[in-house]
């Protein structure tokens, strides 16, 4: 893990790429992911949004998933016109 993680106990909802929603609890969370209790667990890769934050699920654990965030697209773009 590559940066500190804040420990959390929190409802929410994740909507995956196809508009399903599922109840989850953000288990913890940082500037570069988030744990997340989740059944069923959704797929490697697969996209979700969790409030106003999108990632992709990068590992599965006993509760859920390990999701890392993704960067929003404009900002990828604003930074390599910048360089």
């Amino acid at each position: 893990r590559r940066a500190m993680r804040i420990r959390q106990d929190k409802a929410a909802e994740a909507v995956t790429e196809y508009g399903d929603v599922m109840d989850c609890k953000i288990l913890d969370i940082s500037i570069t992911g988030a744990s997340i209790a989740i059944m069923p667990r959704p797929e490697i890769v697969e996209v979700l949004t969790i409030g106003r934050m999108r990632g992709r699920v990068v590992r599965h654990h006993d509760t859920g998933i390990g999701m890392e965030f993704i960067k929003d697209e404009n900002e990828r773009t604003r930074r390599h016109a910048d360089h």
